[in-house]
């Protein structure tokens, strides 16, 4: 069940995040990622397995282990759910960078009503993980779509 359940809300995330990112491209302008940067400059096979395990698995489970389950918790603890995930999110965000705090905000509070339905850093981080996949996968199979 978990891991039915964090992918599919990996790949629903992903779709969510691309929306909001078009979004916001529409109203401020188009500013690619760094993480599209780096993705486009060593598209090779092993380049995307050390993209993949990084970041789609050692990434996702830190950021996930960091952000919902020490501070989101943490938070939860002293303030009602929508404020803690309201302020994990803001500072997952602005752990990102500028460009991207739009839909990273949006995963962020996606991530923490996760964490609070399931207290399960291991379908947090499949979930987080199926998101950077799908989005490493596909900035190696469509170069051209971060463009």
């Amino acid at each position: 069940m978990r891991t039915g359940l964090g992918i599919g809300v990996g790949v629903g995330l992903w779709v969510l995040s691309i929306a909001i990112a078009n979004a916001q491209a529409a109203v401020i302008g188009a500013h690619p990622q760094s993480l599209i940067v780096a993705a486009a400059a060593h598209r090779t096979l092993p380049g995307l397995v050390i993209d993949l395990f990084f970041g789609a698995g050692v990434v996702a489970v830190v950021e996930e282990l960091f952000f919902r389950v020490v501070l989101f918790a943490l938070f939860r603890q002293r303030m009602r759910f929508v404020y803690a995930a309201m302020l994990s999110s803001a500072l997952f965000a602005v752990a990102h960078e500028i460009s991207a705090w739009l839909p990273v905000f949006a995963l962020g509070m996606a991530l923490a009503y996760l964490y609070e339905k399931r207290h399960s850093l291991w379908t947090n981080a499949l979930a987080h993980g199926t998101l950077n996949a799908i989005s490493f996968l596909l900035l190696f199979l469509l170069p051209d779509l971060g463009s």
